[in-house]
């Protein structure tokens, strides 16, 4: 088995950027793990429809605008996670429903950017 360094496992959120290839790659495996599943084939087949379609938006979409698309999903997944977890360790139960509205508040109005990704 392959060893790694504590450090190679750290990711900074403002820098981890997903790029095209990545995301496919991302879909590709979901994909194949809603083909092997035992939900029904018409359920998944949904699913799997979705995420086709996604691909052929990705496919068209040039490699600057999806870093940018995803980056910005990510930070505001990154900040949900981190606020879950910071409320959690204060043996806090967080309001969902009022975090993802303050997150989506700061994403929507640039808050959540760094000083490299403010336009």
């Amino acid at each position: 088995m392959e060893k790694f360094s504590a450090n190679e496992f750290l990711l900074n959120p403002d820098e981890f950027i997903l790029d095209k290839e990545m995301i496919k790659k991302i879909i590709k495996a979901i994909k194949n793990r809603w083909r092997k599943s035992n939900v029904s084939l018409i359920k998944n087949g949904q699913y799997i429809a979705a995420l086709t379609a996604l691909e052929g938006a990705i496919y068209f979409t040039n490699e600057e605008v999806i870093k940018n698309i995803f980056s910005d999903i990510m930070l505001g997944f990154n900040n949900l996670l981190l606020i879950n977890a910071q409320k959690k360790a204060l043996g806090e139960t967080p309001n969902v429903k009022l975090l993802f509205d303050i997150t989506m508040k700061k994403l929507e109005s640039g808050e959540l950017f760094n000083e490299s990704r403010k336009k």
